[in-house]
């Protein structure tokens, strides 16, 4: 993502001291993109979907299952619930180490 921002945007910068605002906007707008995703593919509730990853920000601990079910936009079968559960808080996950933990 960084060399995306390089070779897309900095061309643009012409002051050397907009580049860190310049790279926060950049940043905000693809941890937007890519929580949208993530919602839009999962089909999950948004509100909910974010204050579950505000909890686990908030307590560094991975989100439960029942707390997973509760941001999808239709529960699950039985059946599938587990495994769902579990694809979804390790796309959780990963968002939160690309665009948080890792900013």
């Amino acid at each position: 993502m960084i060399e995306r921002f390089i070779a897309e945007n900095l061309p643009q910068i012409e002051n050397e001291e907009d580049i860190p605002e310049e790279f926060e906007k950049f940043w905000q707008t693809e941890k937007q993109v890519a929580f949208n995703k993530l919602v839009a593919d999962e089909q999950l509730k948004a509100e909910i979907a974010e204050k579950v990853i505000g909890n686990y920000l908030f307590t560094n601990r991975k989100p439960l299952q029942n707390e997973v079910i509760e941001t999808f936009e239709t529960k699950p079968k039985l059946l599938q619930r587990k495994k769902l559960a579990q694809r979804v808080t390790d796309k959780m996950v990963g968002f939160v180490e690309t665009f948080i933990s890792g900013m």
